[in-house]
């Protein structure tokens, strides 16, 4: 069903739009264009979030949809006349991000969060998809895939976190890993260079990587910068957020930081982060440094789990007053507050 409503929206800029071709912006056309103007297209499914989109081969734009706190991932196509179509990946928590066309006509995605068979995704202008890992389903593992693009030689790459590596991975489905020399890199975008090699960005330790299609690494550091996203504790990568006068800061459920001995950081270990961990359905702003409890939280503790313990009791108490009232009207039946 196509639809051109509801709230979350993907904005595209049409413009001149040549596929396969490079405008030139110096020339007297370019020049004396009048000033663009931007439309806006409603995604149907309300509070996701989309993510990434390119050209498709069907000559429809393609874009990923994700909400992992609902549970929600999709992979969205939008025609010319902004009537969007959406697809849903078989593994609800695998928060599709990148996508890029591939060599074989289909479109290819990554999931940083697709534990145990969606790390990277593929789906056919028909809206078919199929589901890609590294590991045999008889020995799970995890990966946290980046950013992914084209290469020359008919394949996929992708820049992976967690083995700080750059993928290539065939149409057929096999997976090649190569290190990056520099550990804790955090490799995220990739794109394939006028070169003939796949050129990728080092989040972690601001260096630009260059991969040829054989697999040998060049790093080039030199660089000031900031990265986007960390993973935490258990693989999943999130976005670091960034505010004018505000520390770093990153967030997340509960759950995404058991099995850290330390607050994630950035800037070689240097910068701490704020975390905000999602409890139910409001948030708790935890305090940057310092250890963090098997649980997942961060020094101060008795304050947390009096903050914690505050809102279970009014929990409580929003049961207790329900049932009163239900009890008052002379019904048995209760209703619990969700």
């Amino acid at each position: 069903m196509k639809h051109t409503d509801r709230f979350v929206a993907v904005v595209i800029v049409f413009a001149a739009l040549v596929y396969g071709s490079t405008p030139d912006y110096t020339g007297p056309a370019y020049a004396a264009a009048p000033t663009g103007h931007f439309k806006v297209f409603r995604v149907p499914t309300a509070g996701v979030q989309p993510r990434h989109i390119t050209a498709g081969p069907d000559g429809n734009m393609w874009f990923t949809e994700s909400d992992q706190n609902a549970n929600v991932a999709k992979i969205g196509r939008i025609d010319a006349a902004g009537n969007v179509t959406e697809f849903a990946v078989p593994n609800q928590n695998s928060g599709p991000d990148d996508i890029v066309s591939g060599p074989d006509g289909a479109l290819w995605f990554t999931g940083a969060s697709g534990f145990p068979d969606f790390f990277i995704g593929r789906i056919t202008t028909a809206g078919q998809m199929t589901g890609f890992s590294p590991c045999p389903p008889t020995a799970p593992c995890s990966i946290v895939p980046g950013g992914i693009a084209s290469g020359p030689d008919g394949n996929l790459w992708f820049t992976e976190d967690l083995q700080n590596a750059v993928v290539r991975l065939t149409p057929a489905g096999t997976f090649t890993f190569f290190p990056i020399p520099t550990p804790a890199a955090n490799p995220s975008g990739i794109t394939r260079g006028p070169d003939g090699a796949l050129w990728f960005a080092e989040n972690g330790v601001s260096q630009i990587g260059r991969v040829d299609t054989i697999g040998n690494v060049v790093e080039f550091g030199g660089l000031t910068g900031r990265p986007d996203r960390i993973t935490l504790g258990q693989g999943r990568a999130v976005r670091i957020a960034y505010a004018r006068d505000q520390p770093p800061s990153v967030a997340s459920r509960l759950q995404d930081f058991f099995g850290m001995t330390d607050g994630p950081r950035i800037g070689g270990g240097k910068i701490p982060l704020v975390l905000f961990v999602r409890i139910q359905r409001g948030q708790l702003i935890l305090p940057t440094g310092g250890r963090l409890l098997p649980f997942g939280f961060i020094d101060r503790e008795r304050e947390v789990l009096s903050a914690v313990a505050a809102a279970q009791r009014r929990q409580r108490q929003r049961v207790q007053l329900i049932a009163d009232a239900q009890h008052a009207a002379g019904t048995d039946e209760r209703v619990y507050d969700a």
